[in-house]
């Protein structure tokens, strides 16, 4: 039995005598939607008709015709060379984009397509390639609203989880910088991202972290909020256990700290934990402040 007799929607796999077949499955399982494109390219010399497919209200429509429509209608195809084991290995050497990967089953094309990465449809070849072309609508970089201070960088997370990661490592460029990444809601898919400082965090606060955000199970995560109820100690107290910012100077203060910090992709807001009831007490400006200072107000605050 060849692998194209396989018809459930899970477990359809590509075959590329039958690309129109899969194409349509495809459309048909994402329900048509208007901002699907499905385009029918001729490659030169010899002529093959190619396909691709995208959402273009996830990509950069641009990084797709200039980098691979206008290459493949100007540029003849050339045969396998040495370096190539087959058509796809070539086809990625000549395509001026960073990350090509190959998908094969249904499955995995469409939740690629939802990812904002585009599908390319190549003749002779054995899998469909995955184009990472995707450019999502985020804010710019804005100054805190929550958390204003006089001195200071003037700079706040977004809900873009790329652009806030950004912010981070302009301050801490190093690699004990570690990060790791879940993608958490059977529905949503967001994308949860740990970040702690590998020499300075207690290896035992890390696994707790990790392991209670791996038992999070549930359809969706809209916003840091769900990831803080299932993994924080108490839900019923006046102290916090866990607490938010929106500063990137403050994250990676506690980062180093030997904190740990939980950052959720669609949230301005960065989780960090363990959290005392000392640190309640201290504010973002604290940082800019000479130390003599800075301690005599705290300790006032913590006093009174």
């Amino acid at each position: 039995m060849s692998n194209h007799t396989r018809m459930s929607d899970d477990n359809l796999i590509f075959d590329s005598s039958r690309t129109g077949e899969f194409a349509d499955r495809l459309t048909s399982v994402l329900g048509h939607p208007p901002d699907l494109v499905d385009h029918s390219f001729v490659i030169q010399q010899p002529e093959l008709e190619g396909r691709c497919l995208f959402l273009e209200t996830l990509v950069d429509k641009n990084k797709i015709e200039d980098n691979v429509l206008r290459m493949f209608a100007e540029q003849p195809l050339p045969p396998l060379s040495d370096e190539d084991a087959n058509v796809e290995d070539m086809v990625k050497r000549r395509i001026p984009i960073a990350t090509i990967t190959g998908a094969a089953d249904l499955a995995t094309c469409t939740q690629r397509l939802l990812e904002g990465q585009c599908l390319l449809f190549i003749p002779g070849a054995t899998h469909v390639l995955v184009l990472d072309v995707a450019k999502f609508q985020h804010r710019a970089v804005t100054e805190p609203k929550t958390e204003t201070t006089v001195r200071g960088p003037q700079e706040a997370l977004n809900e873009d989880a790329a652009t806030s990661i950004g912010l981070i490592r302009k301050r801490i460029r190093t690699s004990d910088l570690c990060l790791e990444q879940m993608i958490i809601g059977t529905a949503t898919e967001t994308k949860v991202i740990m970040l702690y400082m590998k020499s300075l965090a207690p290896e035992g606060i890390v696994n707790e972290f990790r392991s209670r955000i791996g038992k999070i199970h549930t359809d969706s995560i809209l916003e840091g909020t769900y990831v803080e109820e299932w993994i924080q100690d108490k839900c019923i107290t006046i102290f916090p256990t866990i607490v938010r910012t929106e500063r990137p100077d403050v994250v990676v203060s506690h980062l180093l700290e030997g904190r740990v910090t939980v950052m959720v992709d669609g949230s301005p807001l960065v989780l960090i934990g363990p959290f005392t009831f000392m640190q309640s007490f201290t504010s973002p400006e604290d940082y800019y402040q000479r130390a003599d200072i800075a301690t005599f107000f705290t300790s006032v605050a913590s006093s009174g």
